[in-house]
């Protein structure tokens, strides 16, 4: 992968256990639909803890399960492992992440159909009011919180930190 075509490369492609970035080398990170379709959660979690600095914070952008778009295969969002987001809160938590803040978006039900997509803005708008965390995916932003993993360590992030 090389991208901007113009400019030194800003992409990597690489197994999500081996982030070819040394250890606490970044301040924000952005993973942007590879949770869901990771076999090892737990290992990409704790692979972008290591790279983030004291303080750092992490962007996941996840399906949600309790969204309409998790539940049909006619969208991108329709495949791979959706999740809600008390299960996201409890992998990062044991990774040593703190929750920052967490919010939902699209709304409206996958359709190409033009009077439901006339209507996304409204939709949008009103599933934000009425039910804030039901949107097709969801994202939540993390603390890399770096002295919580010494003070209470869970075995899980010991492990994979710290490998003999």
């Amino acid at each position: 992968m090389y991208w901007p075509v113009d400019s030194a490369n800003h992409t990597v492609l690489s197994a999500e256990s081996e982030l070819p970035l040394v250890e606490s080398s970044v301040g924000r990170v952005l993973v942007c639909h590879a949770a869901e379709h990771s076999a090892h959660l737990s290992t990409l979690m704790n692979e972008v803890f290591r790279v983030l600095t004291a303080g750092g914070k992490a962007l996941f952008i996840v399906p949600n399960r309790r969204g309409l778009w998790s539940s049909r295969t006619n969208n991108p969002f329709g495949f791979g492992h959706p999740y809600h987001i008390a299960q996201m809160r409890h992998r990062a938590e044991l990774a040593g992440f703190t929750f920052i803040g967490a919010s939902s978006a699209l709304f409206y039900p996958p359709s190409d159909t033009r009077p439901v997509l006339r209507l996304s803005h409204q939709m949008e708008r009103a599933g934000r009011m009425l039910l804030p965390y039901r949107g097709g995916y969801c994202w939540w932003k993390w603390r890399n919180n770096f002295m919580h993993l010494f003070l209470n360590p869970p075995p899980e992030a010991v492990l994979s930190c710290f490998p003999s």
